[in-house]
């Protein structure tokens, strides 16, 4: 789902979210891409849980607003990879990947049924993933939400004049070269 606008659609306080079952015609799940904005606070969040029996898989936010996982293979925020706490930062748009083993539990985005604050949160784009994601395919899913063209130029910022005499008039001339490169993304 997409809901392509600045808005998103908005999940409110105290609801039950967004609950998607497993689909078993792909299998189970393997990953939960999203966009979330949260308006105001952002402690004590639960943004996206897997209803497993055992270990639930589950992205969150802790008592100081800080991004946590577990159960998770990988969680990436904005592209990068959450190894450390990272403060949430409310009023701003945030691309979350969470990667965790197969499961054909359902989805679960937004409150979990025990908490009485939840949200507020706005949702802008949700999918659900049924091949393993590693961290170059992630990485990719990230600079297509961004928008990254599939190529970049480099430019190293190194311009070099210089001025000579042409040998048979005797007149100045100046040339320059401007160094630059094309690497692939990713």
């Amino acid at each position: 789902a997409s809901f392509n606008d600045n808005a998103g659609i908005v999940l409110p306080a105290n609801d039950t979210g967004l609950k998607i079952e497993a689909d078993p015609e792909f299998g189970g799940y393997f990953a939960v891409e999203m966009t979330v904005k949260f308006d105001t606070s952002t402690a004590s969040r639960t943004i996206m849980y897997v209803e497993t029996a055992g270990s639930q898989p589950e992205v969150g936010t802790n008592g100081s607003g800080q991004w946590v996982g577990s159960n998770l293979t990988a969680l990436y925020i904005d592209g990068a990879p959450v190894t450390v706490a990272t403060t949430v930062e409310a009023g701003k748009w945030h691309h979350v990947l969470a990667v965790f083993a197969e499961s054909a539990f359902p989805v679960h985005i937004g409150n979990d049924d025990t908490e009485t604050a939840g949200y507020p949160m706005r949702v802008g784009h949700l999918a659900l993933y049924s091949a393993d994601i590693d961290a170059d395919r992630a990485e990719a899913i990230y600079n297509t939400w961004i928008g990254a063209p599939a190529i970049q130029i480099q430019e190293s910022n190194v311009v070099t004049i210089s001025e000579s005499l042409f040998t048979e008039t005797g007149k100045a001339f100046r040339a320059y070269t401007f160094d630059w490169s094309i690497t692939p993304v990713g």
